[in-house]
């Protein structure tokens, strides 16, 4: 955050995100004790008496890994290939970011067949039924290359952390 790459909204989404998961583990802790004690209220025991045996919960299955589970996980969960484009539409935006730095030199082109039919050829003084114009334009580099170059470079150290290698 602090080297401006990603905007104040995003550190604000995460701290939402993280008071939304303590507010459900709250819910779920409150959800807990008032089925103890209706559980209570029902056996005729103790609120406190009544705790959950470890034993009787039955056991995740075994995992199997694979070499493509990453693969299989982007192609079938809408959420991670959302992360992944986002993560390569903000590598291509740095590596935008970096070229600005430079100054661009376009090269355009455009030719036109007129017909006689309407008139061209008396409105005109010159006419030619076959035109062409080109044109060659410049323009010097949109930013400073010191600021440009060090937020870029903090934006693609952090894409390169956050990316796994392929």
């Amino acid at each position: 955050m602090q080297e401006g790459v990603d905007a104040a909204v995003e550190l604000t989404k995460a701290k939402l995100t993280t008071a939304r998961v303590r507010m459900s583990a709250a819910n779920l802790q409150g959800a807990a004790d008032v089925l103890r004690m209706h559980l209570a209220a029902l056996t005729g025991l103790p609120a406190a008496q009544i705790i959950t045996s470890t034993e009787t919960i039955p056991s995740l299955p075994e995992v199997k890994q694979q070499d493509e589970i990453v693969a299989q996980a982007s192609e079938g969960n809408p959420a991670v290939r959302a992360a992944a484009e986002q993560a390569a539409a903000k590598e291509l935006k740095a590596r935008g970011e970096r070229k600005l730095r430079f100054p661009t030199i376009d090269l355009a082109g455009q030719y036109g067949l007129f017909s006689r039919y309407n008139n061209y050829d008396q409105y005109f003084n010159k006419f030619q039924r076959n035109n062409a114009t080109f044109a060659l334009t410049s323009s010097p580099a949109i930013q400073p290359c010191w600021k440009g170059a060090r937020r870029c470079r903090a934006k693609l150290m952090l894409l390169g952390r956050a990316r796994t290698p392929s």
